[in-house]
């Protein structure tokens, strides 16, 4: 699915960091300042010290602060690796495959090394599924060791009766290597057979060895249609909306055509109270299109949740749902109403928070306003000030850059984008930017003191 709309429940203002800066396209913002500068030094100076294990725990706690913190990833991968802690190397590899793939990748070879194959393949996996493992050097040739390995332990596990660890390991095998036509035709039997077995079990005489045994297939081949519809119809049997909820969009991953599956999730979405998301579901694969009945009674649910958070203040919820009603929904006057009153709250908490020198609420609040009104000047203002002072520099400075293109004629947020621009690596670009500013405020001492640094940075 192309889009990601789901920006979360706005559950407590402690976590307001985590969701209102998703659909901004930031990374998840960090809870404290100061706290994640302490941690990133602390992480940075137990590396120079090679003491791999306080490298790992600083990590951790700068990931619980910084969901995704790129620096943290990869160093917390690399303690592994280099502490032999296996363990932590496989789950650290999987987090950290999108941004890192080589050393996500020297984990995989560690674990085929340390006989740990199972895990070795969940790593691959990561990397098969970023786009960037199979254009490693010596892909084919782990990727093959790995299936080789998980076919031996899958042939040691039928033989001893494991049923269930033979499916598991011949699916973890294809899933590795897909173009391996032995391993395709093993994982076809085996599917086959699964198949046969879950259709003799009938529902009403035995539900939940029904369920059981089609969640064998699913262990098989996680896209079966019939499997995946048969577990849907029976969490609508027992009554279980939001599993078949989940189940429907599953199969909608599978085929986005497939109208029935939509109209199902949508009831279902509706009986377990989550309008909300089983409209950014049908949403993301292109289902949500005004007019449909099941659509239309989704989409008033969502409006009055909006509502129903306007009129008791709360911004950051009405917000949400406004953001999403935006995208789905034709523009009416209704809606152009409740945006002006969220745009007017959202502002107002902007105000506040920075009036009460809280930068990482103001920060998740402004995230969440630019998605409503993507030039708000205090609101680019207040994130960019928080990713500078968190020292991500280079997110920091796309947010000055936004900032100086609302506001061309200030010198002071010319002055900011360089800086960031230097603390980010990126020398030209922030001569560029000093330039600029030394333009509009020729005696201002900060930016001539800056350019004289540059220019003796940069050759020529």
């Amino acid at each position: 699915m192309a889009r990601d709309l789901n920006l979360g429940t706005p559950s407590d203002r402690g976590g307001i960091l985590q969701w209102a800066s998703q659909g901004e396209g930031l990374r998840p913002l960090p809870t404290s300042t100061s706290e994640t500068r302490t941690c990133l030094a602390a992480m940075r100076d137990a590396w120079r010290r090679a003491d791999w294990n306080e490298v790992i725990i600083q990590a951790d706690a700068l990931l619980k602060m910084w969901p995704g913190h790129t620096d943290a990833l990869k160093m917390r991968l690399k303690a592994a690796i280099n502490a032999g802690r296996l363990d932590i190397a496989a789950e650290a590899a999987i987090a950290a495959a999108e941004e890192h793939p080589l050393p996500a990748f020297i984990a995989a070879k560690k674990l085929i090394s340390g006989r740990q194959p199972e895990a070795a393949a969940h790593v691959l996996i990561a990397l098969r599924q970023t786009g960037s493992g199979t254009a490693l050097d010596g892909w084919d040739d782990i990727t093959a060791k790995a299936a080789a390995n998980l076919v031996k332990l899958a042939g040691q596990a039928r033989s001893a009766g494991d049923g269930e660890g033979y499916r598991q390991l011949l699916g973890l095998g294809v899933a590795v290597t897909p173009e391996n036509a032995a391993l395709r035709k093993r994982a076809d039997t085996l599917r086959a057979e699964t198949v046969e077995q879950a259709k003799r079990v009938d529902f009403e005489k035995d539900p939940q060895e029904f369920v059981a045994a089609w969640e064998r297939v699913l262990k098989v081949d996680p896209k079966h249609v019939t499997a995946i519809k048969r577990l849907a119809t029976a969490a609508e049997k027992s009554d279980d909306a939001g599993r078949a909820m989940e189940f429907w969009a599953r199969l909608l991953d599978v085929d986005l055509t497939n109208t029935v599956a939509a109209q199902r999730l949508a009831r279902a979405a509706s009986r377990s109270g989550r309008e909300h998301e089983g409209l950014v579901t049908l949403y993301d694969a292109g289902l949500a299109a005004p007019g449909s009945e099941h659509i239309a009674r989704l989409t008033h649910k969502v409006r009055s949740a909006c509502k129903l958070a306007v009129r008791g203040g709360d911004g950051l919820t009405a917000a949400h749902h406004l953001v999403l009603l935006l995208q789905v929904e034709q523009g009416d006057e209704e809606l152009e109403v409740l945006r002006r009153k969220v745009l007017s709250l959202l502002n107002k908490e902007l105000s506040a928070f920075r009036k009460a020198e809280q930068p990482g609420s103001a920060a998740a609040v402004a995230a969440r306003l630019l998605q409503l009104d993507p030039h708000n000047v205090p609101a680019l203002t207040a994130v960019a000030r928080y990713l500078y002072q968190s020292r991500d520099f280079a997110e920091a400075a796309n947010y000055y850059q936004r900032l100086t293109d609302a506001t061309p004629d200030s010198a002071v947020n010319w002055l900011h984008l360089a800086r960031a621009r230097h603390r980010a690596g990126d020398l030209r670009g922030a001569s560029n930017a000093v330039a600029q500013s030394r333009s509009l405020a020729p005696d201002n001492s900060a930016s001539e003191n800056l350019d004289r640094l540059l220019k003796s940075k940069l050759p020529g």
